[in-house]
């Protein structure tokens, strides 16, 4: 929508709010607002928060998967209060292990025989948007660390450390949707998440396929190679520069050489060389939404 400055005295423009948006935050007269500038946009939002979003949900099936697509993307979304419809016990039990896993701030508050309520309990503050991302990076940082022992026999834990990231993302997510970031920054941030998680999940499947044993050095190359990638890119967002993604396609299309190599070879290493191959092109392709951001 677009609105006309309206001169107010000498020096003061002013515009009109919209009447739905007024209506459906619970404004009035008196009522304060918080303006929050971010580059060239000015973001207004209700200055205390006094409601929260609440939504149902039915989940059915005993797919874990499919029962955290659930939940995770009505956290996400943003709503606050979830009145979850179980059928059974099982269902429960997941629901419960995914809350604690994957949701930041979140509980189970309420448990009846055929539903559950789900709601916000000491979620962190939105401002804490860019301190967690940052987390995220640091935490997949660490996963590489836990894959290159893993690779060289050393069965080190890594579901922890994923459980974390998933944490992260899902919150980081549900930030940009309450706010935290502006409409057109919130595409590209979300793009560069979606692939920066997908290249990780690609390492997460990596380390559950991996035996406790020694791997050839070709494997542990490809798996340093993925990490410079992944750690130019993480440089590269946390310094704000672009000097780095030329280095990032040289070593994108090295590690797609290398890999394919072992991958024509078969055998048990051709199925890491594939997820590794995977997670190198999205960390690669996490680069396209990153420069926009930068430049933004």
């Amino acid at each position: 929508m677009h609105r006309k400055l309206v001169k107010q005295g000498s020096t003061t423009l002013m515009i009109s709010l919209p009447a739905k948006w007024i209506k459906e935050n619970k404004l009035e007269k008196g009522s304060e607002v918080k303006i929050n500038r971010i580059n060239r946009n000015l973001i207004l939002s209700p200055s205390n928060l006094n409601y929260r979003l609440e939504t149902s949900i039915k989940i059915k099936g005993l797919s874990e998967s499919l029962i955290r697509t659930y939940i995770t993307n009505t956290y996400r979304r943003g709503f606050d209060w979830i009145k979850v419809v179980i059928e059974n016990e099982e269902q429960y039990l997941i629901l419960k292990n995914v809350i604690q896993t994957r949701l930041l701030g979140f509980e189970i508050t309420k448990k009846e025989e055929n539903y559950c309520i789900v709601e916000s309990v000491t979620e962190p503050s939105l401002d804490l948007f860019e301190n967690l991302l940052k987390k995220l990076l640091f935490n997949i940082s660490e996963l590489f660390g836990a894959t290159l022992e893993n690779a060289k026999g050393r069965k080190l834990l890594f579901e922890e450390i994923e459980e974390k990231i998933q944490r992260y993302d899902n919150f980081c997510r549900r930030a940009m949707f309450k706010g935290a970031k502006t409409s057109g920054e919130k595409e590209l941030y979300w793009a560069f998440l979606t692939l920066i998680i997908h290249g990780n999940r690609e390492l997460y499947y990596l380390n559950k396929e991996i035996k406790s044993k020694n791997y050839s050095k070709e494997i542990i190359v490809l798996i340093k190679k993925t990490k410079e990638i992944f750690d130019l890119i993480k440089k590269t967002y946390l310094d704000r520069k672009v000097d780095s993604f030329e280095e990032v396609h040289k070593l994108e299309s090295s590690l797609r050489k290398s890999a394919n190599k072992l991958i024509l070879s078969g055998g048990e290493e051709a199925v890491l060389a594939g997820y590794l191959i995977s997670a190198g092109r999205r960390f690669y392709q996490s680069g396209s939404p990153l420069f926009a951001l930068i430049l933004s």
